[in-house]
């Protein structure tokens, strides 16, 4: 660190002592540019000099890019950080160091001052504008640059900031394509919230026809939502408002000094974005030809969304609005008294004068030299030339460089959906957009599964051993049952929720495997929401796409689907739970909450975590949470973690945990569990309630399986279980869920995995299939991980692994082979329980604590703590 302070002191460039420096510091194994351990670490050095620097600047009262300004030689030299800061913005564009680092330490600097200083950082990020926007850093750190220009728009005030919130928006237009999705309206949504505020009561003292003013002014209620318009009854008063207006611009047509007055060249001078409104300016603005220009364009405007395509069938243009809006666009208007006026509404009449209406609308809004989006073919041709050897054009003059023209192609595939040939451009550039829009090929894992439930049923048919789970078979009848309008219950061992036999009903009249397809499905909406939720926290590209294929790549999930079984759904919607907290929807957290615990009554366990991380200083009401993303995450491993006590206080725990978004989280799930458990109530009486929830709590197993509790059962088969003896198996779960959720409920993903592997570890009935529960969040927690494959994680599969099949071969030769080993198998469940127990111990101690969502109020309020 010392190196860096003593050569943003020294004088002249930066090029002469920048790469010498970092090469005293980090003597990196290549001499011209950093590997990643050795960027981090640069990186980190870099973050903290910034925070003492700024710091430093607080406490002397400084301007923080004026701090350690040289006083002799004021006009050359520049404070610390500006120094600081040139000297990483070359590094990184001479691709020394990795070239998001530079927007790294900008967003620090910006979080780290007050508003005052930010305005003087924004001046050093508008003059460093064409650096920062090179391609390679670009690249790099758009992303970064995106969200701190949105913090500091989320801190300004819109009144009084106004000229700080232009500079940043403008920079905004400048440094980011015009193809960003960020920036553009993908949807077509209107804007509705431009609300045109006018007098609703006629002034005293003035004589003017307020009728025709309200008319006037209510038009921009249809202007500001077309769509308002194709409801007949707003339709018709549109057209009538607007036949006044029409009728009043004809009867009052401007003279020729008024039409004169004002051209399009010199209104684009003084172009006016909203007009006033006020009663007084009435009969000065209908004598105002750009406002009439105005009123009649977004007449156009309006017409033409009408007529476009993409409207549902119960949307489209109906006979009688396609007469009216002919009336309207046929009606003469060669007395408006200024030339663009007159040729703005001559557009709609033919040279025949054509009287029919349907023709006029269409020579108005489908004349073939009306300017109009060109066919894609249009865009293509440029490029081609550009690709042909022959033409001898250089790659700097390419169009590919013309951000406005990629733009337009790309609008014009995504507005008319399509599917440009591979011949039709380079295909490589087509398969590599490709797969950065879908970063794991979906189609051949979803044409697998396929595949392995087509060949479940060869195998059902034609081997003795079945492919097919027994669970499903017990699904389907319990499916055909309720088909036939009977009890699902009916059918022995049917211990789930109606849902899932509802749910499966088309396995009767459609095909068997109905419900395969089903599960198996939801299969690959677990791999779509696992990369969901590790890009909206920014996991590195190949990291989050590893991460995915944990799940969609592992034998034991793709087959469980595949053979029927239906835990893949619970899987899903456990994740969307996560990805509802996430984008701030509590309520629909909240419902499908109540629903995942009615269908099966497991995540009950994953209620106090929820709960608590519903924290209100995270859960602002108006305000989405801020996620802490996997690069902060990464840089704050070392704070270690903390407990419920150590965040809040105890007392100050118990207090705040009945908070509006914790209290309407449990009144929504909860009454969605007792709504889908009234209804079946209702439906199946007490043999719903036994089989579906209560069996679950007291169940007692006597068949061999993984829990340790087995043998104890087996032995004692005909003795009659109290109930307290068997809720008394659940005292150890408890106390481990307890324990783990104290620990770790800020950090929720880790919180739950966490939880399901102990719950299942400690159950009193543990079968393959449980394993499921916490495969789907390995995924969420793997990137937090400081465990490597080599040799660690290798060690802790071998041993989790091992220990499964020391179990199956005792289960084995009991099952198949008929050999007493009942203690062997006994004693290979604690084994096995040993191996989970060390697992989560491993997981603990290589895990980077990281709390999901950021604290605002905390925040701020350390923000300011260091500014002042």
């Amino acid at each position: 660190m010392e190196e860096f302070r003593r050569a943003i002191l020294q004088p002249g460039p930066v090029e002469t002592f920048a790469l010498k420096t970092v090469q005293e510091f980090i003597k990196p194994q290549k001499q011209t540019k950093l590997v990643q351990d050795e960027n981090q670490l640069l990186e980190n050095m870099l973050r903290t000099l910034l925070q003492e620097l700024v710091s430093s600047a607080a406490q002397s009262g400084e301007e923080i890019m004026l701090s350690g300004k040289s006083i002799d030689d004021e006009e050359n030299s520049q404070g610390q950080i500006p120094r600081l800061l040139d000297v990483v913005l070359y590094l990184c564009e001479r691709e020394h160091i990795e070239g998001g680092m530079i927007f790294q330490l900008l967003e620090d600097l910006t979080e780290m001052s007050t508003m005052r200083n930010c305005k003087d950082i924004f001046g050093y990020i508008e003059s460093k504008q064409d650096i920062l926007g090179k391609q390679e850093l670009f690249a790099r750190g758009k992303l970064v640059m995106l969200r701190t220009c949105n913090q500091l728009l989320r801190r300004l005030s819109k009144a009084n900031d106004v000229v700080f919130c232009g500079r940043i928006l403008m920079f905004l237009a400048h440094f980011f394509p015009l193809s960003e999705r960020s920036a553009v309206n993908i949807k077509g949504v209107f804007n509705t919230s431009n609300e045109t505020k006018y007098e609703k009561e006629p002034p005293a003292a003035i004589s003017l026809d307020f009728n025709f003013y309200k008319t006037l002014w209510s038009l921009q209620e249809y202007f500001c939502d077309p769509s308002l318009t194709l409801s007949p009854i707003k339709w018709q008063k549109f057209s009538s408002s607007l036949m006044v207006v029409l009728n009043t611009f004809e009867a009052q047509p401007l003279s020729e000094e008024e039409g004169d007055a004002n051209n399009l060249e010199e209104e684009a001078a003084a172009f006016n974005i909203k007009y006033l409104t006020s009663s007084k300016l009435m009969g000065l603005e209908l004598k105002d030809p750009s406002f009439r220009r105005h009123v009649l364009v977004q007449c156009l405007i309006l017409f033409d969304y009408l007529k476009a395509p993409g409207k549902n069938d119960k949307d489209l243009t109906s006979e009688s609005m396609v007469s009216a809006v002919s009336l309207l666009i046929f009606r003469p208007r060669w007395r408006l008294g200024n030339k663009e006026l007159s040729q703005l509404w001559e557009v709609g009449r033919s040279e025949s004068g054509c009287k029919t209406h349907c023709i006029v609308f269409s020579n108005a809004l489908t004349d073939p030299q009306r300017v109009r989006t060109p066919a894609i073919t249009d865009y293509w041709k440029p490029l081609a030339e550009d690709m042909d050897p022959s033409a001898g054009i250089d790659a700097e003059y390419h169009h590919k460089n013309n951000r406005v023209l990629t733009y337009d192609i790309s609008e014009s595939k995504q507005a008319f959906k399509i599917h440009t040939p591979p011949n039709a451009i380079d295909f490589s550039c087509y398969l590599h957009n490709e797969m950065a829009k879908n970063p794991y090929p979906a189609s051949p894992l979803s044409h697998f599964r396929v595949i392995l439930i087509v060949y479940g049923e060869w195998q059902d048919t034609h081997m003795e051993v079945r492919y097919t789970d027994v669970d499903y078979l017990v699904f389907s009848d319990a499916a055909s049952l309720m088909a036939n309008g009977e009890s699902p219950y009916k059918r022995t061992t049917y211990r789930y929720s109606p849902l899932l036999a509802f749910l499966l009903t088309p396995n009767s009249f459609i095909h068997r495997s109905w419900g395969k397809f089903i599960f198996s499905a939801a299969d690959l909406f677990v791999g779509s929401f696992i990369q969901y939720i590790l890009k909206k926290r920014e996991v590195p590209e190949d990291m989050c796409l590893y991460s995915v294929m944990v799940w969609l790549l592992n034998p034991f999930t793709f087959t469980i689907g595949t053979r029927g079984n239906c835990e893949p759904i619970v899987c899903a919607m456990i994740l969307w739970i996560i990805i509802c907290l996430i984008n701030g929807n509590v309520i629909q957290a909240a419902f499908w909450y109540g629903l995942v615990v009615h269908f099966r009554i497991y995540p009950i366990i994953y209620a106090l975590p929820i709960v608590l991380v519903l924290d209100p200083l995270s859960f602002q009401s108006g305000q989405k949470p801020l996620l802490v993303n996997w690069k902060s995450s990464q840089d704050n491993a070392s704070h270690g973690r903390k407990d419920v006590s150590e965040v809040y206080g105890v007392w100050t725990a118990l207090k705040t945990i009945f908070t509006r978004g914790r209290i309407m989280f449990a009144m929504v799930s909860g009454s969605v569990f007792m709504l889908c458990t009234g209804l079946f109530f209702y439906l199946y009486r007490w043999e719903f309630l036994n089989e579906a929830l209560l069996y679950h709590l007291t169940r007692t197993d006597p068949r061999h399986n993984f829990s340790i509790y087995f043998y104890h059962i087996y032995l004692h088969v005909e003795h009659e279980f109290s109930v307290v003896e068997k809720l008394i198996s659940f005292l150890p779960q408890l106390i481990v869920q307890l324990v783990l959720i104290i620990r770790f409920a800020q950090d929720l993903p880790f919180c739950l995995f966490l939880q399901t592997v102990a719950f299942v570890a400690f159950n009193k009935v543990i079968t393959a299939q449980y394993f499921v529960w916490f495969f789907c969040l390995l995924p969420l927690i793997l990137p937090w991980s400081k465990m490597k494959l080599k040799w660690e994680g290798l060690i802790c599969v071998l041993l989790w692994m091992g220990a499964q099949t020391h179990w199956l071969l005792w289960g084995y030769l009991l099952e198949f082979k008929g050999k007493n080993v009942f203690l062997q198998l006994w004693l290979a469940g604690l084994v096995f329980l040993a191996a989970n127990s060390f697992l989560l111990i491993m997981f603990i101690r290589h895990h980077k604590y990281s709390p999901i969502f950021k604290q605002l109020a905390r925040a701020a309020s350390g923000n300011r703590d260091k500014s002042e």
